[in-house]
């Protein structure tokens, strides 16, 4: 894990208890999320597979909130999935969310219809290799990449992995989702 990342899955988890910081996270992130459910065609028919959800899952509730789809927030951290809950808990949310522990890149995942891998997940090859031996024809993964700036401090999908579509999302560390579909 780079000191990038590293310092800020540390600064989420002292922010998570954190009113403001919990509402500006999920302010920052609901663009990014509204752009991936329209690149992924996500709905409420839907159960997303949120991987590497951190300590404030501000992907996973704005895909609760955009999109109506059930969400599982996945992080392999243990400690990351107490904070989550008691975020959970704290902002009566807990209904909404199905928290799981484990690494992507190893896990048999429960059956999901969209995995969505954030930036900060790793290593993006073993958890895109495990995601699509284990989806079924038609599932749809997106995976967010980083700026190229910021190649040496997140993992990213090397360009071999073509994506099916690309959206550029222009913040300062996601440069673009990438969307890929198993096929039959």
């Amino acid at each position: 894990m780079s000191l990038l990342t590293e310092t800020f899955h540390s600064w989420e988890k002292i922010g998570c208890g954190v009113s403001p910081v919990f509402t500006l996270c999920q302010k920052y992130y609901a663009e990014i999320t509204q752009g991936e459910i329209d690149l992924g065609g996500i709905n409420s028919r839907d159960v997303v597979l949120n991987v590497g959800c951190g300590a404030i899952p501000s992907t996973a509730l704005n895909l609760v909130k955009y999109s109506g789809a059930k969400v599982i927030a996945l992080d392999r951290d243990p400690e990351v999935i107490e904070k989550v809950q008691y975020s959970l808990n704290k902002y009566r949310l807990q209904d909404r969310i199905e928290l799981l522990q484990g690494d992507a890149a190893d896990f048999h995942p429960p059956y999901f219809s969209v995995a969505l891998v954030a930036l900060q997940a790793e290593p993006k090859v073993e958890i895109f290799e495990n995601l699509i031996s284990n989806a079924k024809q038609g599932t749809r993964l997106i995976f967010r990449q980083p700026r190229q700036i910021l190649k040496n401090q997140y993992d990213f999908l090397p360009d071999q992995y073509v994506p099916l579509v690309e959206k550029t999302m222009g913040r300062k560390t996601i440069a673009k989702s990438l969307l890929y579909i198993k096929a039959g």
